[in-house]
């Protein structure tokens, strides 16, 4: 009598696999879900992030005239570097020392670290390894920049500030305005500060890594880089490939048609574009490169 009610009570082979199965059809429904909500939380953490690099780099403008940091110099000890020399009128013969390292591998991030309480937020979550630990041509193991290697104490302040590393980027514009402007930018240069971009992410980390600045994709394909930027204003916000105008435009004349406004090419240009402001379109449709806020129409749609 007993071993017939301990047999009623047993699962047949029926009933587990129903149960497998039934489990097997919610794992392939919730999966998908949860990668997505996962892929959104990160976006929020980076976007959070990028809000707080905004508010950081509006205290340092208040305590240096409302002036972005900028980095000049004659010799590969950039400004600010131990024994560094400073000359706004060269570019060391066409080339900008360290200017790539401060404004691309994130070496500005010095210069907000101390007004930060979080060194972290300078990594977007789900980024790669971040740019500062590369190695140089020497394999020493210090950040190479455009010509040549910042000094070490340089690099150990920027670990110190930045202790996960740096995945948002620096705008040449902004780095090396004491070239292109003839000095550093200031906020009241901006035309619309709302609309003008201080910094953005290298790749669209939150939803497609592959899709980063220094590519090059149809205009069909930009919505896919979707970035998280801070703007002069220190809003912060996820602009899409699509919005970005400089993303849009061949600035060197690659235009299909040859009259008309508002024309986009079949293939966008590389994020290199976004190093720079955008003046208002010619007759022609055609825009062109500022060096300066002042005479931008708007960097996003």
């Amino acid at each position: 009598m007993q071993r017939s009610e301990n047999l009623k009570r047993a699962f047949t082979l029926i009933e587990l696999l129903v149960v497998i199965a039934i489990i097997a059809i919610l794992a392939a429904i919730l999966f998908p879900v949860f990668a997505q909500a996962k892929k959104a939380a990160k976006s929020v953490v980076s976007l959070s992030n990028a809000k707080q690099i905004g508010t950081a780099e509006k205290i340092y403008l208040n305590d240096y005239d409302d002036a972005y940091p900028t980095i000049y110099t004659t010799n590969p000890l950039a400004a600010g570097f131990p024994g560094g020399t400073t000359d706004p009128g060269s570019q060391d013969g066409g080339c900008a020392p360290q200017l790539g390292w401060f404004t691309a591998n994130g070496g500005w991030a010095s210069t907000t670290g101390p007004y930060t309480k979080n060194g972290d937020i300078y990594r977007s979550s789900g980024a790669e390894a971040p740019f500062w630990l590369a190695t140089n041509s020497s394999g020493t193991g210090v950040p190479e920049g455009w010509c040549g290697t910042p000094v070490q104490s340089f690099v150990d302040s920027l670990k110190t500030a930045a202790p996960k590393g740096v995945s948002f980027m620096y705008r040449k514009a902004f780095g090396g305005a004491g070239w292109f402007n003839g000095g550093p930018i200031t906020d009241s240069m901006a035309a619309r500060p709302a609309n003008n971009l201080v910094h953005y992410e290298y790749a669209a980390w939150s939803t497609d890594p592959n899709y980063h600045i220094w590519g090059s994709y149809k205009v069909g394909d930009l919505n896919n880089l979707a970035l998280n930027v801070i703007f002069m204003d220190d809003h912060a916000k996820k602009i899409r490939g699509t919005q970005f105008r400089a993303l849009r435009y061949d600035l060197n004349g690659g235009y299909s048609g040859g009259s008309g406004s508002g024309m986009l090419n079949s293939n966008a240009k590389n994020g290199m574009d976004l190093d720079w402001f955008l003046r208002q379109e010619d007759s022609s449709g055609k825009v062109s490169n500022s060096s300066t806020p002042g005479d931008d129409t708007s960097d996003v749609d």
